[in-house]
Order: C-alpha cells, then sequence, then structure tokens
C-alpha cells in the first residue's frame, strides 16, 4: 500500500529515513536542509513529501511555496529577462508559484530507492509530482522546477511528460577527479590549455611566496563573524540581491552536519581575506559559496588557490570522484579541468490557455538563450550531446 506524508519542516521527519534516500546528495541531505531552514533569509514555505511502500519510504522531494515577497529567488526575472518591466507593467507575474531546486549546489530533485526497478521509479516519481499539481491546482499558481541537470534524467523526462515547457539555464560546470596524485592533476592539464601546467605552478607559488596561508578550518569559533562578512562582501559585489543566509550559517552547519562540510580559509597576516565552502558526502563535493576581501587580496591569487588548487588535491587525496562547480566563469574552470553539462528548468502555468500562450514564448526564449551563450560554452556542450 503505497501513502505520501507531507512535513512542513524538515525536523518533522525522521532524518535515517530522508538520508537513506538522498544518499550522497549532500544539498538535498537532511543536515543542509535544517541548515537552510534556520539561516536562509528567503520567504520560502518548504514541504518535504516523502512516498511510503508499506511504511518503508521508497521516494521524496522537497518542493517550496514562493511567494511575491522574496527577495532571491526573482522567477519573473528568469523567466522574463528584458521583458520583466514590461510584464510587470501589465501587472503580471509568475508568483506566487510552487518551486522545486536545490538552495544552492546541485542534486537530484526527485531522491528515489536505489533498489527500485526502472517502471517502479517512473511510477513513484509520477506520484510525487501529482502530489504537487495537486498543491498547485488548490493555490491556482504555476510549478517551475530549476537547477534539472541533464544526469538527472528521471525528472527531466518525467516533466516533459507532463507538459512542461523548457528553458534553457545556465550549464553546470564539474570536474570528475581521475587523477592518482596532484601532480599527475598538473601534468594532464597540458590538453587542456596551452602553458595551463606552468601558469597553475606561478599561481600557486605566487600565493605563498605573498605570505598567504590556506588551512581547512577545523574549529569555527571565533572566525564566525568574519567568514560571514567575506560572503557578505562577495555576494554584493557579485549579485544583485545580496546573500540570502543569515548569521545563522555557520552555527547551523556546525550543529546540523559537523562532518559534511570544509571551509577553506586563506589567512594574511593572521587575517582572514578569503574564503570557500564545500559541502561534501560520499564521493562527491560542492563548492558553494565563495568569500573574498578584493581590498586585502590584491593580486595574490588567492581566489584561484582557495577554490581549485588546494580543494582538488585534498579532494585527490580523499578519493572524490567529483567536485561541482557552479554557473559561472566557465572559461577558467574548463582551463584547469572543469567539464559542463546542460541545466534545464521546466514551467508549467495553471490552465489550459495559459500553456497555450506560454507556448510560443518559450521556443523563442530557448532559440534566444541557446545563441546567447558564450562559443566556448556552445562547443562543450555540443560536443557532449554528440
Amino acid at each position: 500500500m503505497s501513502s505520501i506524508r507531507i512535513f512542513r519542516s524538515i525536523e518533522e521527519v525522521d532524518q535515517h529515513e530522508w538520508d537513506s534516500l538522498a544518499r550522497d546528495q549532500v544539498p538535498m541531505c537532511y543536515g543542509w536542509l535544517k541548515t537552510v531552514e534556520q539561516s536562509y533569509s528567503g520567504n520560502l514555505l518548504p514541504h518535504y513529501q516523502i512516498l511510503y511502500e508499506n511504511d518503508r519510504p521508497v521516494a521524496t522531494s522537497v518542493y517550496r511555496l514562493l511567494k511575491s515577497t522574496c527577495a532571491f529567488s526573482d522567477i519573473d526575472h528568469f523567466i522574463f529577462g528584458r521583458l520583466k518591466p514590461l510584464v510587470s507593467f501589465f501587472g503580471y507575474s509568475t508568483l506566487p508559484v510552487l518551486t522545486s531546486m536545490p538552495i544552492k549546489g546541485y542534486a537530484n530533485l526527485f531522491l528515489v530507492d536505489s533498489l527500485a526497478e526502472s517502471v517502479r521509479v517512473k511510477k513513484n516519481l509520477q506520484m510525487l509530482l501529482d502530489a504537487i499539481h495537486d498543491h498547485s491546482r488548490r493555490e491556482r499558481i504555476a510549478t517551475v522546477f530549476t537547477k534539472v541537470m541533464a544526469e538527472d534524467r528521471h525528472a527531466a523526462q518525467l516533466l516533459r511528460k507532463n507538459g512542461y515547457e523548457k528553458i534553457l539555464a545556465a550549464p553546470l560546470a564539474y570536474m570528475d577527479i581521475v587523477w592518482p596524485t596532484f601532480s599527475d592533476y598538473k601534468k594532464d592539464t597540458f590538453r587542456l590549455a596551452r602553458n595551463i601546467r606552468r601558469k597553475i605552478n606561478w599561481e600557486i607559488n605566487r600565493n605563498r611566496k605573498d605570505g598567504i596561508e590556506i588551512v581547512v578550518l577545523e574549529n569555527l569559533r571565533g572566525y564566525e563573524d568574519r567568514l560571514y562578512q567575506l560572503l557578505k562582501l562577495n555576494a554584493t559585489k557579485h549579485n544583485r540581491a545580496g546573500l540570502p543566509f543569515n548569521k545563522n550559517l555557520f552555527r547551523s552547519l556546525n550543529e546540523n552536519m559537523p562532518n559534511q562540510f570544509r571551509i577553506y580559509a586563506a589567512f594574511k597576516n593572521n587575517q582572514i581575506i578569503g574564503m570557500t565552502l564545500f559541502l561534501t558526502k560520499g564521493n562527491l563535493w560542492h563548492a558553494l559559496m565563495v568569500g573574498i576581501d578584493h581590498h586585502l587580496v590584491g593580486k595574490d591569487l588567492t581566489y584561484f588557490n582557495i577554490s581549485y588548487y588546494k580543494p582538488i588535491e585534498d579532494a585527490i587525496a580523499a578519493e572524490c570522484k567529483r567536485i561541482y562547480y557552479g554557473n559561472s566563469l566557465y572559461e577558467p574552470k574548463m582551463r584547469r579541468g572543469c567539464q559542463l553539462q546542460s541545466v534545464d528548468a521546466y514551467y508549467k502555468p495553471q490552465g489550459v490557455l495559459s500553456r497555450m500562450l506560454f507556448k510560443p514564448y518559450f521556443f523563442v526564449h530557448r532559440a534566444r538563450n541557446r545563441r546567447k551563450r558564450p562559443g566556448i560554452v556552445r562547443r562543450s556542450l555540443n560536443t557532449k550531446e554528440t
């Protein structure tokens, strides 16, 4: 007998049950979801649904009610782009909306029993999606799934089958760790770009000569305020919405997932001038956030050392299989060994008429987004698709 239970807080869920399905998908694991609940500043109302068969959890997903007051998830801008002011002028908005996506990082949107047969998996996922559709019909609002990775084939197939319109999103950079040592990694970079091995050695040595010491923080006590300040500085510089987390972030990380994150800190003159936050579980690492004090860093190349070289060296030693690096700065990432995979979003407005009106718009939207991609991104994705 199958049944779905929906919880409004992750603390209502049995951690072992949830993590038995999440496995190494750390952005969907219990500890990170609890951290998001405690420290995320956006106005998101989470719903955790678990499908049980004979009281045994076999599939789960998270979706959230995104209200029009949320400052950190601009779905209207994502869908309409430069047309958003015109659309807003006529009083239209996609919000409120039901959305499913990892908060930072990338992971499968539906988590399933690894032993289930393919036919059973599809049936279970359809039941979870039907529950989301029931909610959207009650609220008379649209649904949108973002960060659907190319490797998350079950989700993509399910959403297309259920009439969702695909939106091309920014591709994901990732690095497969295939080298036995860091020296082998550097030797192998000759196939990626001319003189990149020499450049890597120069950037590492330059950083050291400038007196930078990079360490993994084992104890965050006394550093929380500075780490948060660095994240906020970086978010203010590169993200118009700012940092979506409050000061509880590092305390919550320590309490909820003490063995599932790493913070690389760059010290200069006994002060932290840069940091990176990685989530880690099993063989997968996720580069989540970077914080740099650009006034203090200068030209010492701290960013490359705390984001790539030191973490890659440690990931090789830890026998990590893959690092997910996010959706920006593609050229420097690919020059250092990253590959790209496509990432899509899927949108379904409420009502048959709305879906008919949106269909031609999304056809043009996909074509335009495809043309806007940098040449290096198009070539990489075209090579993988062929």
